[in-house]
């Protein structure tokens, strides 16, 4: 086996890929400095010139953004289920995080929202042209919804609500990014609280939309009778003929 003595801290290693970031023009095909020496001289040289590297990488992104978007999917694709792996890991830590950034960041993400709306107006206005009364409706029920409830959702009761449901959705049972579902639905009078809000998948929040549950629930392939008996245990309600008449 080869040995190289590095440049830098001039002790010697065995010329391996173990030792030393390859190299093709280099002896033995690897670098001169070892890792450990070429690690620290990458951090310095970051920490001397972060500004200008940092500004270099977003000019890159800029003039890029095609090919980023594009190797972004693919990479999304060929890692999905390490990434949802890894999110239903860390999901406690996730939520604390995002809770903790949108109270420090506030005003940003408002600003952030504000510049959306205005770069996107073209598209919205298209949409709600075509869809102004439904998106009136929806907008009136859910700001009164949020006004009149006495005792709206939150975060703690949200997060304990996931603790109880195992973080699966209460409907299928999949373990999966969840939603909040208004078990009676907002144009029905259901309230944004604790006793009407349970966490669901996004497929069976777009397939139950505002169905009354005992009609649509049984027709379901992933209908359970133990999943439906934890969901009426956890509003408050036992009696399942009666769920839709409850506020």
């Amino acid at each position: 086996m080869n040995v190289k003595k590095c440049t830098c801290c001039e002790k010697e290693f065995p010329a391996t890929t173990e030792y030393y970031f390859s190299q093709s023009k280099g002896k033995y095909g690897v670098e001169a400095c070892c890792k450990q020496c070429r690690t620290k001289k990458r951090l310095i040289n970051y920490k001397e010139n972060k500004n200008e590297i940092l500004a270099t990488g977003k000019r890159w992104v800029e003039n890029n953004k095609e090919l980023v978007k594009e190797k972004s999917k693919k990479s999304y694709q060929k890692n999905k289920e390490l990434i949802h792996q890894k999110y239903l890991d860390n999901k406690v830590n996730i939520s604390v995080f995002n809770k903790q950034y949108r109270e420090k960041n506030r005003d940003t993400l408002i600003e952030y929202a504000k510049n959306w709306k205005e770069k996107n107006k073209d598209n919205w206005m298209k949409y709600y042209s075509k869809n102004k009364d439904k998106v009136s409706i929806r907008s009136e029920k859910r700001r009164k919804s949020y006004t009149e409830s006495q005792n709206p959702l939150t975060y703690e009761q949200w997060e304990n609500c996931l603790i109880y449901f195992n973080n699966e959705c209460a409907y299928c049972g999949s373990s999966c990014v969840l939603e909040k579902e208004h078990f009676i639905p907002l144009t029905k009078g259901g309230s944004y609280s604790k006793d009407n809000i349970i966490p669901v998948c996004k497929s069976c929040n777009s397939s139950k939309k505002d169905t009354d549950f005992n009609s649509w629930y049984p027709m379901q392939k992933n209908h359970r009778e133990d999943l439906k008996i934890r969901i009426f245990d956890y509003l408050g309600s036992m009696d399942i003929s009666n769920c839709n008449n409850r506020r």
